[in-house]
């Protein structure tokens, strides 16, 4: 049996939100998971680590200088 704190600290949707961000998720899938996010500590800080990773990545490519 998990405790409440255990439960909350770990949760892998990784995959689900890089569908949710890649917009691939189905509108009800959206939803669901926008609901969670409000729930999940872990999963909004896993959604702003990837959008931050996303942003960073389009930062990069869209500069001119040579990697």
């Amino acid at each position: 049996m998990h405790s409440r704190s255990q439960s909350i600290s770990f949760c892998d949707r990784s995959a689900e939100i890089f569908a949710y961000l890649e917009g691939d998720l189905e509108p009800s899938e959206e939803a669901s998971l926008d609901l969670h996010f409000n729930e999940c500590a872990a999963c909004r800080e896993e959604l702003n680590g990837q959008k931050s990773f996303v942003n960073f990545l389009g930062s990069e490519l869209t500069r001119e200088d040579e990697i």
